[in-house]
């Protein structure tokens, strides 16, 4: 597993983004359109959110106690 190196602002903006979609299916590519940036930087962000306990292991869901705390 990579090394954290800290959250990014960018990081935020993704939670909040999937956290909006709810119980909605959505795919990394569709949050990257919405929020006009690569997919790349989306699964980069999504990455770190994983390591600093922000989402669930499968990716999709956000743990919403600890982004507020955060």
């Amino acid at each position: 597993m990579k090394i954290h190196r800290g959250m990014r602002p960018l990081d935020v903006a993704v939670l909040i983004k999937i956290a909006q979609k709810g119980n909605q299916k959505w795919y990394m590519k569709d949050i990257a359109y919405e929020l006009m940036i690569s997919a790349g930087e989306i699964s980069e962000s999504i990455n770190r959110s994983l390591i600093a306990g922000l989402v669930s292991s499968d990716k999709k869901n956000v743990n919403k106690l600890a982004l507020i705390d955060f």
